[in-house]
């Protein structure tokens, strides 16, 4: 079925510009990479924990800001 597609003329194009934009042009996540691992000495298991924790944290952004929002600063903390 993926041999059908990429057959077609404008998909294949698509492909290849994709796969020599990755291949040529370095991007910026490359190179936050290689400066957390190499320069920083982070662990990858280090780096994929805090990456973990980053996208909880942006996940729970929008919900703390729906429920809590609007109420106050106080009422947060003694919300147990």
């Amino acid at each position: 079925m993926i041999k059908d597609v990429i057959k077609e003329r404008t998909i294949f194009k698509l492909v290849l510009f994709l796969f020599l934009q990755g291949a040529c042009i370095p991007s910026f996540h490359a190179f936050d990479y290689y400066f957390a691992i190499e320069i920083l000495k982070l662990g990858k298991g280090l780096l994929s924990l805090m990456t973990l924790f980053s996208l909880v944290v942006a996940f729970l952004m929008p919900a703390y800001s729906k429920y809590f929002g609007t109420k106050d600063f106080r009422f947060v903390f003694h919300f147990n």
